[in-house]
């Protein structure tokens, strides 16, 4: 498939999305194993194992599937998440999670259930006060805060993350520049 303007509605960012995959139908109840699915937006591939199925006592399908990203950019991901014009990072990403999207009514964002890991190497903060921000964190790590050349904004991002009724909570989120680590764990809304 070839969507040219797939958006999801809290970003609302259009993107080229293609895919191509293999399913497997089973004509007695419409359920639909998917094996695998390769999605590509941007420069990043998503490859999703799962299936489309009817749980008992809900209405419609849900959608449950194994996620990774191996090798992809993070400001491909953002740009279906975040809804600034301008990512606020890029660099590598690697990221594998479970979704479940049960079915039925409902905003996606207050349905949707992930729970997985991913890490960003060399991570670049697009915004240049974020940047200067990050950069004398690193000169007072280093021991050097006046030193105009020590100190880095390129930094490494890790963590565990759990998404669910519009929320998102990071566990064990390493943050990483030159003279600094930090490790936080922090909850927030995902509001339209």
């Amino acid at each position: 498939t070839d969507t040219p303007d797939f958006k999801v509605t809290i970003a609302g960012h259009p993107v080229d999305l293609k895919t191509e995959y293999e399913a497997t139908v089973d004509g007695t109840n419409g359920n639909t194993m998917l094996h695998p699915v390769r999605a590509t937006v941007g420069s990043t591939t998503i490859v999703a194992d799962g299936a489309v199925l009817k749980r008992e006592g809900e209405k419609g399908r849900a959608v449950e599937l194994d996620v990774t990203v191996d090798n992809g950019r993070i400001e491909d991901l953002m740009r279906l998440a975040v809804k600034a014009d301008k990512p606020p990072l890029t660099g590598n990403v690697t990221l594998h999670t479970k979704f479940d999207l049960p079915a039925g009514e409902g905003d996606v964002t207050q349905k949707l259930k992930l729970l997985g890991r991913f890490g960003v190497q060399h991570a670049f903060f697009t915004d240049p006060q974020v940047r200067d921000k990050v950069e004398s964190l690193s000169r007072r790590g280093q021991g050097k805060p006046d030193d105009e050349d020590a100190g880095s904004s390129i930094s490494n991002l890790r963590g565990q993350f759990a998404m669910g009724g519009g929320m998102i909570t990071f566990r064990n989120l390493m943050f990483e520049v030159p003279g600094a680590n930090v490790q936080l764990n922090c909850t927030y809304a995902l509001a339209a």
